[in-house]
This record gives C-alpha cells, sequence and structure tokens, in this order.
C-alpha cells in the first residue's frame, strides 16, 4: 500500500477514494476558525445563555411541520424521500430515488428534533444526489457533507 505526501493518505484511499489528508485538515481547519469566531462573539457579547428557549411544551405535530419547513426551505426533494420519527434519528437511501430521513421528537426539548433533522438532511442531499450506481465511500463523502453541514448551519 503507497501513498504521496502524508502517510494518512494510505489509509484514507480505502475509506474515501481520492480525498487526501491535507483536504481534512484544509476543511477542519476552516471549521475551527469559524467555531472559534462564533465561540469569540457569543463569549464576549455578555449575554447569558438562553438554553431555556430550547425547553418548554413543543408538541411532537408541531416539531414535525417545523422540521419539514426547514427541509423544504433547505431543498430537500420531498417528491424522493421522506421524514419520518424515530427513537434514534438516521438517514437511508433505499433507491437513488427514495431516502429517507428519520428524527426524534421530545415534547420538553426541541433541539434534538431540529438539529437531528438538519444532520439527517445532510446525509439525506448527499444521497439523493449521488450517481445511480452509488460510490465506492465509507466516509459518506467526507468533503460533500462536511462542507453542507458546514453552510447549512450558517442559514
Amino acid at each position: 500500500m503507497g501513498y504521496q505526501g502524508e502517510r494518512y493518505n494510505a489509509l484514507l484511499d480505502s475509506y474515501e477514494p481520492d480525498l487526501k489528508a491535507e483536504e481534512v485538515e484544509r476543511v477542519f481547519s476552516h471549521l475551527k476558525e469559524e467555531t472559534l469566531k462564533l465561540l469569540d462573539r457569543v463569549l464576549s457579547s455578555g449575554k447569558a445563555s438562553k438554553e431555556n428557549l430550547l425547553r418548554g411544551n413543543f408538541p411532537k405535530d408541531k416539531q414535525a411541520e417545523f422540521c419539514k419547513y426547514l427541509l423544504k426551505s433547505i431543498g430537500y426533494d420531498f417528491g424522493r424521500g421522506r421524514l419520518d420519527e424515530t427513537i434514534h434519528p438516521f438517514a437511508t437511501r433505499v433507491t437513488p430515488n427514495d431516502v429517507r430521513i428519520t428524527t426524534k421528537y421530545e415534547e420538553e426539548f426541541i433541539s434534538p428534533s431540529i438539529f437531528g433533522t438538519l444532520h439527517e438532511m445532510g446525509h439525506g442531499l448527499y444521497d439523493l444526489n449521488l450517481p445511480e450506481e452509488g460510490v465506492r465511500s465509507f466516509g459518506g463523502g467526507f468533503t460533500r457533507i462536511s462542507k453542507g453541514t458546514f453552510n447549512t448551519s450558517r442559514i
């Protein structure tokens, strides 16, 4: 097993063909830089955390409606996919035209449904845009998923 550049490239190629350690570093460096900027803005704002905004009485049907709104707003194709409830969120590609996303609803805490839906949407959008024959990647398209999730979280 040979490699060019970083030694990690030899192992990485087995899971995410053609991805190089340098690209992984670039993506995570950018993510770290932006996260630290956000953290600095939050901490220097002098405002107290309002986590209690995420806690309350949030009926499951309203959460489901809101999560579907988020997905539609971002461009998830409900003609080729769906959103259902589960205990542990996941996304799965049944066929190229059938990609299912699941999320978890907690009536006292809305965070799992919103962020679970957005996270699984990243996988779902990736799967909806694969060629019919799929890909040979265990990493799930690292660069596309990481860029998509990062950019989506800025909306």
